[in-house]
């Protein structure tokens, strides 16, 4: 059996879109350096540093700045470019990447003979960080010295989000290498012993038999020396292979994807050919709007937790325009969540919104605050919310990074929310529906509108609103308190709330509402302290008292959701679930969506990629078959039956897929046309895969993987002949 009957199928290779083919900057405009001519910090950084991770645009970019000035302008616009907070003290990524370049140096540098960024460990090490296991084999009976990494990452990157990647000593000599199951095969991990025994059919450590072919009894071999190498062998995605066999599919697609992710990643740079053509700063944004901004978890009275969070600005720093008689204020939001580990389970990009007013509201506009509201699904866990406000004419913005967690609401301890300190609250009794539409900022039949910053009017009453979660089986009081201090911490306001622990919700949710009476207090800055006696719950809010000749009331702009038990909410955590690596909860949480709607597109796309991920290929058939029977030539749907096919070994089924997509118009990507010829290679049709292959390779020449299979496809042609 050829290992390469089934191989580099699904290869996606990224064309990276320039700059030049759609803007005035044209490359060869400008001489390029060569690379042994820079500077020795310029050289170092480019060649080393950062070779992992820099794309194709960039690079090329870099080679093209005439003075070390200019070069050190494109680093600092490197990393920015990849900041996931931009506009904060910290840039993460940065920060990230010198610690994984720090463990290459030192530590993956003392086991390889060449420099360890430019091994196969390094650079995925600098790509990918730490995996979440490392199971290291250096030394046994049967196989060469191997470790066996496990990643868990965002789909975003382009892979699966679980895969393996195996490193191993060819024949056991030199430093570790990417080992491909189509290229190297599963018997190049085991050393002359363990293949000698393979070859004559001797048990190996554990004893049992063999299967019939050399894969089959190499991978066989492998699992005895240890389970999880044998199956990484066979297939890098978990639940590819089937028993012993040899499913290198979607381990080529991996292997393929996996140095492309920093072009995936920043397909375009169009800053770097800003820089080039001196033109930095014609599009330009300043860091200057003027914004106050704040961000609270809070549940659900069915127990979901969302983020929420509020924005407050000048209005005459947005674009407040009139149109006849009609005024209107417009600006630009976006807003990102991520977790600890820099994956982003919710990325809204910049959207621009539009408030209508009358000539009133647009008078008090001009001298007063626009406050903005939004929410978003959360999970269990901790958070970083990133939100930036932008005047999308004057280019003016602002940013502020918010560290969230969600309480557990499952724990043995007291825990809380932020409060909330609202200027004015608002209830929806008698008219609430939890199947309608919903505000941010809303909790059941109560709408806050929160203080952004604090700024309230003096002589009014505020409210602290808080969430405290009390566990089964709590049964002592809680005693909130909630103290208001001047500049010189001299507390001249305090007030104790009860909570009762039988009263909690079914979620072991305790309200408390407590009103601030801020009656007699003068213009200037407070603090608002809130703690809950016997715990370590203590926080400081801001309170910023505005006399009552000189406050306005802020113009609130929220857009309303879909209820919070609905579908979309469900289905947006379902997806964050997937992103988290959390598989068959997120397959859990879709098959309720579905429950609710069989027909959600967004439902029956997401379901494709969990049952991928997971390897349930023939569930994968089942779901696609029946609307291909409604939508005989949906070109999407015929590419992901032909793909499931091909994961099934079933070529010829493949094949037939893969061309009545073609015949439906599918477009002739890379990815076609590498996996049609793979599948006619594998059912012994080398014509017509060396013909595909060839023209993939037309369309991109830098297919390293292809150029090889298509050297195996002429080497089988010319076998026949």
């Amino acid at each position: 059996m050829n290992r390469l009957c089934v191989a580099v199928t699904l290869l996606s290779a990224t064309i990276a879109p320039t700059y030049a083919r759609g803007q005035a900057v044209q490359l060869d405009a400008f001489e390029r350096v060569d690379v042994e001519s820079l500077p020795a910090e310029h050289r170092d950084w480019l060649e080393e540093y950062v070779a992992a991770i820099i794309t194709d645009d960039e690079r090329e970019v870099f080679l093209r700045m005439d003075t070390d000035a200019r070069r050190d302008s494109f680093i600092q616009r490197f990393w920015e470019a990849r900041d996931p907070s931009p506009g904060t003290p910290r840039n993460e990524y940065r920060e990230l990447y010198a610690e994984r370049y720090e463990y290459v140096k030192e530590t993956l540098g003392r086991t390889h003979m060449i420099d360890a960024w430019r091994s196969d460990m390094g650079r995925v090490y600098l790509l990918l960080g730490r995996p979440q296991s490392m199971n290291r084999l250096p030394n046994t009976s049967q196989a060469v010295p191997v470790e066996v990494w496990f990643y868990n990452v965002d789909p975003a990157l382009g892979t699966p989000p679980f895969f393996y990647l195996i490193f191993f000593k060819d024949r056991g000599v030199g430093d570790y290498r990417l080992y491909s199951p189509a290229i190297d095969g599963p018997d190049s991990l085991l050393n002359q012993s363990g293949q000698a025994d393979m070859r004559s059919g001797t048990p190996g450590p554990g004893g049992g038999s063999f299967a019939r072919t050399d894969e089959q009894r190499a991978i066989e071999a492998l699992r005895k020396i240890d389970p999880e190498l044998g199956n990484a062998a066979a297939s890098l995605v978990p639940g590819d292979a089937a028993g012993v066999v040899v499913s290198p599919l979607r381990s080529e697609m991996v292997l393929s994807r996996l140095f492309e992710i920093p072009n995936r990643l920043m397909p375009s740079a169009p800053w770097a050919y800003r820089l080039l053509a001196g033109d930095a700063d014609a599009d330009v944004r300043f860091e200057t709007l003027s914004m106050t901004a704040e961000a609270h978890v809070l549940f659900d009275p069915s127990g979901l937790p969302f983020a929420h969070f509020a924005t407050r600005t000048v209005g005459d720093e947005l674009n407040l325009n009139n149109y006849g008689d009609d005024y209107y204020v417009t600006f630009e939001i976006a807003s990102s969540l991520r977790d600890g580990d820099l994956r982003v389970l919710e990325d809204r990009p910049a959207k621009t919104l539009q408030a209508s007013l009358d000539e009133d509201a647009a008078r008090r506009l001009r001298g007063g605050p626009v406050q903005y509201i939004e929410r978003m699904p959360l999970l269990p866990g901790s958070y970083a919310l990133d939100v930036m406000l932008e005047n999308n004419l004057s280019r003016r913005f602002a940013r502020s990074t918010f560290d969230l967690r969600v309480p557990n609401l499952e724990g043995d301890t007291v825990e809380a929310t932020r409060p909330v300190l609202a200027f004015e609250t608002n209830s929806l009794e008698g008219t609430y529906d939890r199947f309608q539409e919903q505000y941010p900022y809303q909790v059941g039949e109560r709408i806050l509108l929160p203080a952004v910053g604090g700024a309230v009017a003096a002589d009014s009453d505020v409210t602290l609103y808080w969430q405290v979660y009390v566990p089964d089986g709590y049964v002592d009081p809680l005693q909130l308190i909630v103290a208001v201090t001047d500049t010189d911490g001299n507390t001249l306001l305090e007030r104790s709330v009860r909570l009762v622990a039988s009263e909690r919700g079914p979620h072991g949710l305790l309200t408390a509402d407590p009103q601030i009476d801020l009656t007699g207090f003068t213009a200037g800055d407070y603090q608002v302290d809130a703690s809950i006696e016997g715990t370590e719950l203590r926080y400081e809010l801001p309170l910023k008292v505005v006399a009552a000749s000189d406050y306005v009331r802020p113009f609130v702009h929220g857009v309303r959701y879909p209820p919070a038990g609905g579908v979309d909410d469900a289905l947006a955590r379902a997806a964050q679930r997937r992103v988290l690596g959390q598989t068959d909860a997120a397959m859990a949480a879709l098959g309720e969506v579905l429950r609710r709607d069989p027909d959600h597109a967004g439902a029956f796309a997401l379901q494709i990629e969990l049952l991928t991920d997971a390897g349930r290929f023939t569930d994968l058939a089942d779901l696609i078959r029946p609307r291909l029977v409604d939508r005989p030539n949906d070109a999407e749907l015929l590419l992901q039956m032909a793909a499931v096919h091909a994961q099934l070994g079933e070529h010829y089924d493949a094949i037939r897929y893969y061309e009545r997509s073609r015949l439906a118009g599918a477009e002739e990507t890379l990815e076609l046309l590498n996996a049609l010829a793979s599948e006619y290679y594998a059912d012994g049709n080398f014509d017509q895969a060396r013909e595909l292959f060839e023209r993939s390779l037309e369309v991109l020449p830098d297919q390293p993987q292809i150029r090889r299979v298509l050297e195996e496809v002429l080497g089988q042609t010319s076998d026949r002949r």
